[in-house]
């Protein structure tokens, strides 16, 4: 696995601040963005007259990463994320782009698909310097305290 130069992040132990709580707010903005998540495929399911829900998996796979890509995008946190106070930052320290939004969104939702992988990105969170999860190593990107 290649290593990214994460030099433009705060550094973890210069800047702990930056980190500080990150694994529990992204706990906490994971269960509020489910929840926003779970409510945004019902209502897809009741616009489709009921037909969607002989997809519903599919349905809220593809919620789930509309909605992630769309709030990354343009806040580069989701509105759980928001609430608790972290964003998302590439390796550079910048918000997300677009096509990053919809990588980072895809592998994320991705990991659902084999539980186990959400808990084991869970234990890197909590073990890894940058309290980077499994989706967010090939990209570089990290959660941090929202700067300001």
């Amino acid at each position: 696995m290649a290593m990214h130069d994460m030099s433009g992040l705060p550094d973890p132990e210069l800047n702990a601040d930056f980190y500080r709580d990150v694994p529990a707010k992204r706990l906490v903005a994971w269960f509020l963005d489910a929840f926003i998540i779970v409510a945004l495929s019902i209502a897809f399911i009741f616009l489709s007259f009921f037909t969607a829900i002989w997809v519903l998996p599919l349905v809220i796979f593809a919620v789930s990463i509309a909605y992630r890509t769309i709030c990354l995008n343009a806040y580069s946190a989701t509105l759980g994320m928001r609430f608790v106070g972290i964003e998302i930052r590439d390796r550079k320290g910048n918000r997300v782009d677009s096509t990053l939004a919809f990588l980072h969104s895809a592998v994320f939702t991705s990991l659902f698909i084999i539980p186990l992988l959400i808990i084991a990105s869970f234990v890197v969170v909590l073990v890894t310097p940058y309290k980077q999860g499994l989706h967010d190593l090939p990209f570089g990107t990290t959660a941090i305290r929202s700067p300001g």
